[in-house]
């Protein structure tokens, strides 16, 4: 956690996903904060930090994102009664001069960001696997896929990359399908075999061959191995993530699946108290699909 604290999450990730297009960005900025710190009174009940550490790291700590980030937490702190009225008092005292953080709004609305809009706001449709265990494994939810029905698409020797929410276990009866043709993602100049930017959809996906494919087993093997290359894994794997645990598990799949809209943070709204990424049951989901999903294997083990 302490390390954490010097890393500036997009804190779009950890809410909504509202982060638009790149061009629409002012001066190609996204909001930043330092998430981990939006966690710190659960690290006080829990016994892990104390008050002279917190005060401590507030006054000597100089940088805004962080500051920022820590004020954040002040109500929450203050209503659950974390901290004596004094530690509260001199943070609130040291914080008075910290900037407030920038909000940025998108230079412009594309037809791209309304349809994203109209689909945050819509009612869910019905579930196709209830019950689904969200935090794996994946194989009882390939039924509703339709494998052969999207094979018979693609001629025999193709082999096709299927993933999407269906396969999470989030899946609704309206919810598109995600499928890569293998030879379209290697002449793509960013999604091809080895790059960072794809990872997921290697990772994250079915792999589905044409009755013609015979070794799609060598197949796999190869383009996976191409992760295997230390200056791109930390990129590669922050990829897989991001798509397991926030795109869209984090924005829209948890409460989809528990019908949970309201948290006990939702009033915080400086933390982004409203999302579930405050809720225990969340967090356990999350826990189990990094430690299950959320790898890179070596392809030359020791």
């Amino acid at each position: 956690w302490w390390h954490l604290t010097s890393v500036y999450d997009v804190r779009e990730n950890f809410h909504e996903g509202d982060t638009f297009e790149v061009d629409a960005r002012p001066n190609g900025e996204m909001e930043r904060v330092v998430k981990c710190i939006h966690l710190t009174p659960w690290l006080i009940k829990a016994g892990y930090i104390d008050e002279a550490e917190i005060v401590a790291m507030f006054l000597e700590q100089a940088d805004d994102i962080l500051l920022q980030s820590f004020r954040d937490t002040f109500p929450y702190i203050r209503d659950h009664k974390l901290l004596s009225k004094t530690a509260i008092h001199a943070l609130e005292i040291s914080s008075h001069d910290v900037p407030l953080r920038k909000k940025y709004s998108p230079l412009y609305v594309s037809k791209k960001r309304e349809e994203w809009l109209n689909e945050r706001n819509k009612a869910p449709g019905k579930l196709l696997t209830p019950g689904a265990q969200l935090e794996g494994p994946f194989s009882p939810n390939i039924e509703s896929i339709c494998v052969n029905d999207i094979l018979a698409h693609f001629k025999p020797d193709e082999i096709v990359l299927i993933g999407g929410s269906r396969l999470k276990g989030y899946g609704t009866v309206d919810s598109d399908i995600d499928v890569w043709p293998l030879n379209e993602l290697k002449n793509n100049s960013k999604m091809y075999p080895g790059s960072p930017h794809a990872a997921h959809i290697f990772f994250n996906a079915i792999w589905a061959g044409g009755m013609s494919v015979k070794n799609i087993g060598d197949i796999v093997k190869d383009i996976i191995s191409l992760y295997d290359d230390a200056k791109t894994r930390r990129l590669s794997l922050e990829r897989i993530e991001s798509d397991l645990l926030q795109y869209r598990l984090l924005h829209k799949g948890f409460s989809r699946v528990t019908g949970l809209k309201l948290f006990e943070t939702s009033s915080y709204l400086d933390m982004d108290g409203d999302c579930p990424f405050y809720n225990d049951e969340y967090r356990r989901i999350a826990t189990m699909l990094y430690a299950k999903y959320v790898l890179i294997p070596n392809s030359n083990p020791y």
